[in-house]
């Protein structure tokens, strides 16, 4: 058994639980803690050559992941051996998630053979705790081979060597920052040719912001969640992206305060970068803050194709949604994947028109319509200005009776309609 163990390619150490069932804690940490040496034992004959074998010599481990956040430190210890072995023997995926911080071997910054790695710190970034997520680089870092780098929960020590580490991945095609923070307040730069997947999930209410200066002229797909604060892109920003999907969580913001104006500059910066995008999903706040302070007043998206609303549209994003459409006049598609609130039909200007739904737009999808007389208003809206329109799709909510969907069935067949004889699709 063991043979075959020791041949397999991939190491993938998961959090387990003692499978002694028992209420007395003494004992469960015993047990925890003789399975976890146990483990360390096994992976220390599996990893670790030992005389007279060689690294050459030692069995093929191609990916190797250890995510365990538990209390023991037995793998703390063992970490930095480990992947110096691998290196060694020219290993190929590394992906870490452990609780608190460790010690990372110098030899991994300088792997030739490494394509994708992960880390993740499972502890608390609270300022009261901030050596906890604290990833240093030595001085010399060079990831040649690196396609995919996501990082989580990490605390950035130094922005010039966090700008060493982006720049020496020239292959680099994937990149995520998850929830990552510069302990000082300085601008990180991100300069990679080859990127084409950019993942930013900034921090929600930390006392420290991971600042990012962008020059990722490949760039075809982001995704960015959470509130840009002074989001800074350099040169012609995102000229080759194809995809966006923003997502900003619902948070109460006074935009007159020092935080708000940078809060809507950031929004502002990001929104003038992903102006060549063709296929655009936006929900959260953003829908909202696009109406203020003149974020997109020197913004035209004259690529974008289709837009997806995740958000539930009510009366402070009905605003900053129409604005939007005045700012894409090519948009064929269009889709309500959360449909409406009771508030939207007072603050929808329907006085104008935006050009897209007279020239361009093809298609409308509504998901979870409940039936509200407002719903009816926005959908009669688009048929009745549509004038190229060739499909609608409205999905009703799960919870809407049959009798109420036929009602609405009938009212919107007689509804007035535009130039075009487009077709209804009710699901």
């Amino acid at each position: 058994m063991e043979i075959l163990v020791m041949s397999v390619p991939v190491l993938n150490i998961c959090e387990w639980q003692p499978s002694l069932k028992t209420n007395d804690t003494r004992t469960i940490q015993t047990v925890r803690f003789q399975e976890t040496k146990r483990l360390v034992s096994c992976l220390d004959r599996m990893v670790l050559p030992s005389p007279p074998l060689l690294p050459d010599d030692m069995p093929t481990i191609k990916k190797f992941r250890l995510d365990y956040r538990g209390p023991d430190r037995l793998f703390n210890s063992r970490i930095y051996g480990w992947i110096s072995s691998l290196v060694l023997r020219k290993f190929e995926e590394l992906s870490l998630c452990l609780q608190r911080d460790f010690l990372l071997p110098p030899c991994l910054f300088t792997c030739e053979t490494l394509t994708v790695l992960e880390i993740e710190m499972a502890g608390n970034l609270s300022s009261k705790s901030k050596k906890t997520g604290n990833l240093g680089f030595p001085p010399t870092v060079s990831f040649s081979r690196l396609k995919i780098l996501r990082l989580t929960h990490i605390v950035f020590v130094d922005a010039d060597l966090t700008t060493q580490l982006f720049s020496n991945c020239p292959v680099l095609e994937e990149l995520m920052l998850n929830k990552c923070c510069m302990v000082e307040m300085k601008v990180s730069c991100v300069s990679v040719a080859s990127l084409k997947r950019l993942f930013i999930t900034s921090p929600a209410r930390n006392s420290w912001n991971l600042k990012i200066n962008l020059f990722l002229p490949n760039l075809q797909s982001l995704t960015y969640t959470g509130m840009p604060e002074d989001f800074v892109l350099t040169g012609h920003g995102f000229s080759s992206l194809v995809d966006a999907d923003i997502d900003m969580p619902f948070e109460s913001m006074n935009i007159y305060t020092k935080r708000g104006k940078e809060r809507l500059r950031g929004l502002k910066n990001l929104a003038e970068g992903i102006l060549n995008v063709k296929l655009l999903k936006i929900s959260g706040d953003p829908i909202v803050y696009l109406y203020f302070e003149d974020v997109l007043a020197e913004c035209t998206f004259q690529n974008l194709r289709q837009l997806e609303v995740s958000s539930k549209l009510s009366c402070g994003t009905t605003k900053g949604l129409f604005y939007l459409l005045f700012k894409v006049p090519n948009l064929e598609s269009i889709i309500f994947s959360q449909g409406f609130t009771e508030f939207l039909l007072n603050a929808t200007p329907y006085n104008e028109v935006p050009k897209c739904l007279l020239l361009q737009l093809k298609a409308v999808e509504f998901r979870e319509i409940d039936g509200h007389g407002v719903e009816l208003d926005v959908i009669t809206f688009f048929l009745k200005n549509s004038l190229v329109l060739q499909t609608m799709t409205i999905t009703f909510s799960s919870s809407l009776p049959q009798c109420w969907r036929d009602i609405v069935i009938r009212t919107l067949l007689m509804s007035p309609k535009g130039a075009a004889n487009g077709v209804i699709n009710f699901l």
